[in-house]
């Protein structure tokens, strides 16, 4: 993977402090926050990272499932209220969401469920979020349903924007069929998102996928490069 060192992740987010990913169900977004959290706490040690987990509507993977590995990072992990991060479904949000999704001191990224109603988990907190300092991104994933063509996912995207009341800000093109994934699937998914980039106007501000891939597709794909390191994969998955 060639990024250059004047290209940081945090270069391409003009200025925002909570950047909140969204997208059809399974497309990847609890690994794409993940690895998001893990990128910008490197490029700022001291700066102060959270990430939110508010997957809590029939969720596959949660990303608070890996709140060791992030935690031992220095990265504050919020679950649930429960304090239980696998193995049930606990649809309870705890009260220190709102103050930090208001708290000015650290960059926050928050995991949404899948699809508007995975979305709703946040328009509870809409008071709670400076719109000028917040960035929804839309994770997309040219192999699933609702991503299989450009004017299916502009709609997915269009419905969780009026879910959450904001206003989309970029894509993640995460592209991917697991272990099975070649270049191949890479370049079809980069062609998809760029008619997807068209027709909403939105940039692709970062390209998820795994070191050896991007570095061999690297000079074909949009955004930024970040390597997924499959955090909430388990063995038999893949």
């Amino acid at each position: 993977m060639d990024r250059t060192d004047s290209v940081r992740v945090t270069d391409v987010l003009n200025g925002a402090r909570l950047l909140i990913i969204s997208g059809h169900f399974g497309v990847g977004k609890s690994e794409c926050a993940i690895a998001l959290a893990m990128d910008i706490h490197r490029e700022r040690p001291d700066g102060g990272v959270t990430l939110i987990d508010l997957d809590v509507v029939n969720p596959y993977f949660r990303s608070r499932e890996a709140r060791y590995l992030l935690e031992e990072r220095g990265i504050r992990v919020i679950g649930n209220s429960l304090g239980v991060d696998s193995g049930v479904d606990l649809p309870a949000i705890p009260g220190s969401v709102a103050p930090a999704l208001s708290d000015p001191t650290r960059l926050v990224i928050v995991d949404l469920g899948g699809d508007p109603v995975g979305a709703r988990s946040l328009r509870q907190f809409r008071p709670s979020i400076p719109t000028e300092d917040a960035l929804l991104l839309y994770v997309f994933n040219a192999y699933r349903e609702q991503n299989a063509d450009a004017g299916r996912a502009e709609v997915m995207l269009r419905a969780i924007e009026e879910m959450t009341g904001l206003s989309c800000g970029g894509i993640i093109n995460n592209t991917h069929l697991l272990s099975e994934t070649t270049c191949d699937h890479l370049l079809k998914g980069e062609r998809t998102v760029r008619e997807l980039s068209e027709i909403t106007g939105l940039p692709v501000l970062f390209h998820f996928g795994r070191a050896e891939l991007l570095r061999e597709c690297s000079d074909a794909l949009s955004g930024v490069p970040i390597e997924i390191t499959g955090a909430l994969r388990k063995d038999w998955m893949n």
